[in-house]
């Protein structure tokens, strides 16, 4: 189980939006950071992205959808718990 303090950003899109700066800034201050946006190619292109302290882990999901809003939290605790 992950011991560290950790963070998701919801509504993560292309690499120069406000989600993934927010998700750059976590990592910085030492956060555990999942960002989770719709489109796979973001969420790849997100685990790419530089930061200092930690990686930032894209997960794929719409937050509007019932069924992704569940699926989003699974992904992340199969995560959480490894």
């Amino acid at each position: 189980m992950i011991k560290e303090k950790s963070v998701l950003v919801l509504g993560v899109g292309p690499d120069q939006g406000l989600g993934v700066a927010l998700c750059k800034k976590f990592a910085e201050e030492g956060y555990k950071v999942f960002g989770c946006g719709r489109s796979k190619e973001n969420m790849d292109a997100l685990k790419k992205v530089k930061v200092s302290k930690w990686s930032i882990e894209g997960i794929v999901g719409d937050v509007t959808s019932p069924e992704d809003e569940n699926n989003i939290f699974y992904q992340l605790d199969d995560i959480l718990i490894s």
